[in-house]
């Protein structure tokens, strides 16, 4: 390996000395043993890059995510290494010594080996720039791993724009909201016009800095210093305005949208506060034909609410229709905030509510009902739909932590929308209940989702449900709603909006402490003598905070595919999930078109699922191989034909709730000795 020191500190490894196992392919009499190749062949990029440069390698060794070994997530990093390394050895340093990349447990949460790799292949020195920026050096957030692309976007249209810009001291210093939006309103410019993006990026008010007014003269295509395009307008739908013009380059729109919209007269007089509302109520539809019409002609209901903790909100409603004499959307707007003020006493997160109510939606194919973080959006094709705006408008309580868990998210504002309608004396709390009690029960019993971690763990882990997101999402919600409605019933009004107000007051940039801060609230704030039947009713329907739960430290079974318990097939095997959250993995090899049945018996682990992998793509999906999967009387079952021969994985999974005993077998589907139902 060239270096003593070297060779040293990879045998010292533990998954190099427990030797390179990582698939198994075990048949009937043993576990026999397939080395993967993938160790061996890391190990010879790792040399090849040592030949290259030896302190490289040595910074490889020394990282976190080598130390794991072949089954972490980040190594094929090394090929990315492997590959620049020989176009610059400088470059492969910066980037793999920045010592908070090092750190992580995975370089793919930011992968910069792969951005650096492709900035290197398509101009190197603009590679170098980008990655000797202070602020990379220092750590990478959500929005600045976005600056990189558009960055990336922006060279790879126009090398020489590239460096140009990396080089401007307001792109190396940092970058505040505006310029963020400003590199990636440039990189889509560079994309569809190169010369015009040349010349935006040399005018003066461009080099030195740029702010929302020369963020707007930019996207609106207007290099004249001598017009100020924004007018009075409030910082709030500043920010909004700077962002929807951002979502309409960046969207189905492109640059003809704010084109078509840079053209109309009243640009040209400048922007105030309605137009800027107006600006984001169009900044993400798909369909242009009501986005020409809503630039050209408008009806606009507006109206300014003074709430006791909020202070003055500008509520703003637009339509392509006019609004009937009845029609007073923006009083009905105000009834719901003061009402979600009241009862969560914490001020509204926004100065401005801003919705688009569509007449005719049908009329306008691509057009749906949604929050997009700055507008509401629905059809206003009957008074129904206005049955949507308490849940949207309390979205606004979660527009700059798009992180929160679905779960929080639309729970947390269902339930709140549940409130209003009580104290608008439209629908009783009650009713409402019993509605979401049912729809969580039918989640629960018709897509076998046992609890809320359950579904969070389909959505952001298993590859089964790809094709089902909306399902869950919907899911999702209704769990997190009927839980809020559970915990209410316990604890009353009173604890429950001291529970959500201290929720809502801390901050975090981790789903998991989200958890972990939900979770706290309502225990905290629950009377001692209501916390025991509250934790009851958090681990029936949520599943419990799994973190602080604690694990032990021996499992009966490999909680991953690659420490799999090999299975005999008709064989059946004992298990125990010990813990909330354990999972126990079994590998067996099945014949190409052959049909087996995989069954797990219990008496009491009703918050559990069965899982079915192979070695490379991980969960399989309802193919066409799959007979069936349910629930029995005695456990789940599923039943499934090989779409191949290979080595295969089955996982029995606790997503919280009880714990205990169980007993799975393999079995064949034409041998029907070892299973008591039969295979007709």
């Amino acid at each position: 390996m060239l270096d003593g020191d070297l060779a040293e500190s990879i045998a010292s490894l533990s998954w190099f000395t427990e030797g390179p196992v990582i698939h198994h392919e075990p048949s009937n009499d043993d576990e026999g043993v397939v080395i993967d190749r993938s160790d061996w062949r890391g190990l010879g990029l790792l040399h090849t890059i040592a030949r290259n440069d030896l302190e490289l390698a040595r910074e490889i060794v020394k990282s976190t995510w080598f130390e794991e070994g072949p089954i972490s997530d980040s190594w094929s990093a090394l090929w990315k290494f492997h590959d620049f390394s020989y176009l610059d050895v400088d470059l492969g340093r910066a980037v793999l010594t920045l010592p908070w990349l090092v750190d992580r447990e995975s370089l793919t949460h930011v992968d910069l080996p792969a951005m650096a790799h492709k900035m290197g292949h398509e101009d190197l020195e603009f590679a170098k720039a980008v990655f000797n920026l202070d602020w990379v050096k220092a750590g990478v957030s959500a929005d600045e791993n976005q600056v990189l692309f558009a960055l990336s976007s922006i060279s790879s249209a126009d090398n020489e724009l590239g460096r140009l810009v990396v080089g401007y001291p307001w792109v190396m210093d940092g970058l505040n909201e505006t310029e963020i939006e400003t590199l990636h309103v440039l990189g889509a410019m560079a994309s569809n016009d190169r010369e015009l993006a040349r010349i935006m990026a040399r005018q003066s008010w461009f080099m030195d800095g740029v702010t929302d007014e020369e963020f707007v003269r930019l996207a609106l295509n207007s290099a004249d210093t001598a017009s100020d395009l924004i007018v009075n307008v409030d910082e709030g739908l500043r920010g909004y305005l700077v962002e929807s013009l951002t979502e309409i380059a960046r969207g189905h729109f492109g640059l003809e949208g704010l084109e078509l919209m840079g053209s109309k007269p009243w640009i040209a007089d400048g922007i105030d506060n309605e137009e800027s509302a107006l600006i984001t109520a169009v900044s993400d539809l798909f369909n242009d034909k009501l986005y020409e019409e809503m630039l050209d002609t408008h009806h606009t209901q507006s109206k300014v609410v003074s709430l006791p903790l909020s202070g003055d909100v500008n509520v703003w409603v637009f339509s392509n229709d006019p609004f009937a004499p009845e029609e007073d959307v923006t009083g009905y707007i105000e009834n719901i905030i003061r009402i979600a003020e009241d009862f969560l006493d914490v001020p509204l997160p926004t100065s401005d509510i801003i919705l688009f109510a569509v007449a005719r939606p049908e009329d306008y194919p691509g057009f749906g009902e949604n929050f997009n973080g700055r507008r509401m959006q629905f059809g206003k094709s009957g008074t129904h739909n206005i049955a949507a705006l308490p849940q949207m408008t309390g979205y606004y309580y979660f527009r700059h932590f798009p992180i929160h868990p679905r779960w929080i998210r639309g729970g947390v504002s269902g339930f709140v929308a549940d409130i209003v309608f009580d104290r608008l004396g439209e629908i009783e709390l009650h009713h409402h209940r019993s509605a979401v009690a049912s729809a969580a029960q039918g989640c629960m019993e018709d897509s076998e989702l046992g609890n809320i971690s359950h579904v969070a763990y389909v959505l952001e882990v298993s590859r089964e449900w790809h094709n089902a997101s909306g399902l869950l999402r919907t899911c999702s919600h209704s769990m997190g709603r009927n839980l809020l409605h559970s915990v209410y019933g316990t604890i009353g009004e009173e604890t429950m909006s001291s529970a959500l107000r201290d929720f809502l007051s801390q901050r975090s940039e981790s789903r998991e402490d989200l958890e972990s801060v939900m979770h706290r609230a309502l225990l905290d704030n629950a009377p001692e003598e209501q916390q025991d039947a509250l934790e009851d009713i958090y681990l029936t329907l949520h599943g419990g905070y799994f973190a602080i739960l604690g694990v032990p430290t021996s499992d009966d079974h490999g909680g991953t595919a690659e420490d799999a318990t090999a299975i005999i097939l008709g064989e059946p095997v004992q298990g125990t999930l010990d813990y909330f959250f354990d999972f126990d993995y079994f590998r067996f090899r099945a014949e190409e078109d052959q049909k087996y049945r995989m069954s797990v018996t219990h008496e009491t682990l009703r918050a559990s699922s069965l899982g079915l992998f192979n070695p490379h793509d991980g969960e399989l999906s309802l193919g066409d191989e799959w007979e069936h999967r349910k629930q029995t009387e005695d456990g789940a079952e599923i039943v499934w034909a090989a779409p191949r021969t290979n080595v295969y994985f089955f996982a029995v999974r606790n997503f919280g709730g009880e714990t205990g005993e169980y007993t799975v077998r393999i079995v064949p589907v034409e041998d029907s000795s070892n299973t008591s139902d039969s295979d007709e």
